[in-house]
């Protein structure tokens, strides 16, 4: 009954132990699961924020592009706007040089009139004449 009873014993410490091994065994795996679902998890996550810093970044280099074509056209627009100002200037200066060249032709004619002695009454006629 001893030795029964010593069998009983080893076999209960060999099932016991095999259980523990067996548990022991299935919690590595499981816990071997977990670390991969994890780390696959942690390489999703860092996949999104790169996607999402690469779609931040294009976003911030499309905005520099927009404002330098918007500093370009106003510079641009500008340009024009003062070459058209100095241009008109321009027209403006030749119009009155081309009056007063005028004015000056009308005056040497007039004191050439004088000068001939020809009539005040024809002098005047002349000297009412507007140059526009």
């Amino acid at each position: 009954m001893q030795r029964q009873a010593n069998e009983l014993e080893v076999a209960r410490k060999r099932q016991f132990q095999e259980r523990e091994a067996t548990y022991a065994a299935q919690a590595k795996a499981e816990r071997e699961d977990f670390l991969r679902i994890i780390e696959s998890q942690k390489q999703d996550e860092q996949r999104e924020r790169d996607l999402e810093s690469e779609k931040q970044k294009q976003l911030r280099n499309h905005a520099n592009v927009v404002r330098a074509q918007i500093a370009k056209n106003s510079s641009v627009k500008q340009q024009d706007r003062l070459d058209y100002l100095e241009e008109g200037k321009k027209v403006r200066q030749k119009l009155e040089d081309d009056r007063l060249k005028v004015e000056a032709i009308k005056q040497k004619k007039l004191n050439q009139i004088q000068d001939l002695g020809i009539e005040h009454k024809y002098q005047y006629e002349l000297a009412k004449k507007k140059i526009v």
